[in-house]
């Protein structure tokens, strides 16, 4: 366990270096250290767990990955999004978006055996899940080398908490899911840690271009309170 806690807090100050919009995110969602995950996942509100023997088994690079990969599903709401689609081709469409969006953003070294689709840096997850369920219908399988079996990170956004969830508390945790971003966006554009690539990212997550003193607002804010 300390050698895991070790490596996480390296990568975490990694991650802040390289990009301080990803590294403002987990360090308010900070990784819960549990064996209850085989790897790492996050759930419905939003928390992000990360097995200690999987940190153990990764470079540091591909652990800069990793936390970047999970707080993208947190801002993203996937776990809130999935609805009645098939849970495994769902994760494969929302792993599909996010490993195009942090390779264009050269962010951390890829994990072996995750999902690697071309083109998807620009769309939605359920738009990847539209083509993809289309493919999987016609060829009844997986038509692609993408192998369950081998993608250490199948499965990991849990989305069994959201059907308990009522329409006030999935509202609550969008709002919470945006103002985090809002404030990342500001801690990474005060040390000059945005570019045309990530300023996309975030309208995209946000809906519409971050108002700069509102978001600096928040962070600054946010800073104010955890002091």
């Amino acid at each position: 366990m300390e050698e895991a806690q070790r490596k996480l807090s390296l990568a975490k100050s990694r991650l802040l270096l390289c990009s301080p919009f990803f590294g403002s995110i987990v360090c308010r969602r900070p990784p819960i250290l549990t064996g209850r995950v085989p790897t790492a996942g996050v759930d419905a509100r939003g928390r992000l767990y990360v097995n200690p023997d999987f940190i153990e088994s990764l470079s540091t690079g591909e652990l800069v990955f990793l936390l970047a990969h999970e707080t993208m599903h947190i801002a993203l709401l996937h776990a809130l999004r999935e609805g009645g689609r098939s849970h495994l081709i769902w994760n494969i469409a929302a792993d599909a978006v996010i490993n195009a969006r942090l390779s264009l953003l050269k962010i951390g070294t890829p994990i072996e055996g995750g999902v690697s689709l071309r083109g998807c840096a620009g769309r939605s997850a359920e738009d990847v899940y539209d083509f993809l369920l289309e493919k999987y219908a016609k060829n009844r399988g997986v038509p692609w080398t993408y192998r369950k079996t081998r993608d250490p990170l199948n499965g990991d956004v849990d989305a069994r908490g959201a059907s308990g969830m009522s329409e006030a508390q999935r509202r609550e945790a969008e709002i919470e899911s945006r103002s985090l971003v809002a404030e990342a966006a500001a801690a990474a554009r005060m040390q000059g840690g945005t570019s045309p690539e990530l300023e996309a990212l975030i309208s995209s997550i946000l809906g519409r271009p971050i108002p700069w003193p509102l978001a600096l607002e928040r962070f600054l804010s946010a800073r104010s309170s955890q002091s």
